[in-house]
């Protein structure tokens, strides 16, 4: 039982950082297309 709840747990954990990873990802290339839209002009 207690093993499968920390297997649970662990997996959730996985999920958070993966969504986490994807997020900083996004941010990261909003910003690269701002500065270059920015230097653009």
């Amino acid at each position: 039982m207690y093993f499968k709840k920390g297997a649970l747990l662990d997996k959730q954990y996985l999920s958070i950082l993966f969504i986490l990873l994807t997020y900083f990802i996004f941010v990261a290339c909003d910003v690269n297309e701002v500065e270059y839209s920015y230097t653009q002009y």
